[in-house]
């Protein structure tokens, strides 16, 4: 309850080995009561278990109707699929006043051009964007065609002042 009024919230846990399921449900349940913030900066690089931190994560995110500012970053995390990202996507929808937007995806091997697909379908929504940066490096499974799809998506965005593909 102390820190119901936060605004910023950065966690990296990055170089963590492991982190227990109940250890998302902790940090989850801790999120619940910070209904203020505006600004989400979460790296899982690596985590084994990190596809479930997603949904978890993005899942209780919605509830943050003052969300600004979303940097996620899930690089060389292989468990995250297409799946994940559509479930993603969904919640990512709700986010209608996020004005900047970050996702690392690098070196995730799972995910293919109906992930991206999933995730151009919600930006489509996210109308008051106005910077977005998605990482993709290494993601062998996406094609030209998903990156054109991707940037279909932004067309229509008055806001949008700086996309960066990477």
């Amino acid at each position: 309850k102390k820190l119901s009024f936060l605004k910023f919230l950065r966690l990296d846990f990055s170089f963590c080995d492991s982190f227990p399921e109940a250890g998302f449900q902790v940090f989850r349940q801790s999120l619940k009561g910070l209904c203020y913030l505006q600004d989400v900066r979460l790296s899982l690089g690596e985590h084994k278990v990190a596809n479930k931190c997603l949904q978890s994560v993005v899942g209780c995110l919605k509830r943050l109707v003052s969300l600004r500012n979303l940097c996620l970053r899930f690089s060389h995390c292989n468990q995250i699929t297409d799946a994940d990202l559509d479930i993603m996507s969904k919640n990512l929808k709700k986010f209608l006043s996020l004005n900047s937007l970050s996702l690392d995806f690098s070196s995730c091997h799972k995910i293919t051009d109906r992930g991206l697909q999933h995730l151009s379908e919600s930006f489509k929504r996210l109308i008051y964007l106005q910077k977005i940066a998605l990482e993709f490096n290494y993601c062998q499974k996406i094609t030209d065609v998903a990156l054109e799809k991707l940037t279909e998506a932004f067309e229509e965005h008055m806001f949008l002042k700086e996309i960066w593909l990477n």
